[in-house]
């Protein structure tokens, strides 16, 4: 995103993290996670709420509980 000069804000990266996860691209929304908070866009409750999903629905409890 920053290398097309798209500022990212929480919706956006919600909104992609949310479609990787529906692929099951757990690493790739990983990265996207790290990559949010590195550029200092704050993640909401809804952001959470799709990773967290996503790590129950594939039995990963404990990186939801780190999470």
């Amino acid at each position: 995103m920053k290398g097309r000069g798209i500022h990212a804000n929480a919706f956006i990266c919600t909104s992609l993290l949310h479609g990787l996860c529906c692929v099951g691209d757990w690493e790739e929304a990983k990265s996207l996670f790290i990559e949010m908070l590195n550029q200092g866009v704050h993640p909401t409750t809804v952001t959470f709420d799709v990773l967290l999903d996503e790590l129950c629905k594939s039995g990963k409890m404990d990186e939801a509980n780190k999470l």
